[in-house]
């Protein structure tokens, strides 16, 4: 689904939600592409070790922020790592966390 959404700019304030994704440790075997981390500038690597199979739901979600803020992740999750790309202004926020589902 596609939404249209003003391009931050020196004046954006807060935060801005683009993507949360479900992720478990089969994921990474399905998409079957190896990454070559030397493609490019950085990268955020999760480890299949920091996935769990069973009563706990894990996404990784990538948020726009401005300085003093933080991503609203929702209530009852448990970061696993988290990482703050500067390179740009707002900066992007990229976090593996879990929510208990029990």
């Amino acid at each position: 689904m596609t939404q249209h959404r003003r391009k931050p700019d020196q004046n954006f304030v807060g935060t801005a939600h683009l993507l949360a994704q479900r992720i478990a440790p089969w994921h990474a075997r399905d998409i079957g592409m190896p990454c070559d981390p030397h493609k490019y500038s950085e990268v955020f690597e999760i480890p299949v070790s920091a996935l769990r199979e069973v009563g706990v739901i894990t996404r990784v979600s990538v948020d726009v922020v401005s300085p003093g803020y933080s991503p609203n992740l929702g209530p009852d999750i448990r970061i696993i790592r988290q990482r703050e790309y500067q390179g740009a202004f707002p900066c992007i926020v990229v976090t593996l966390y879990e929510v208990d589902c029990s």
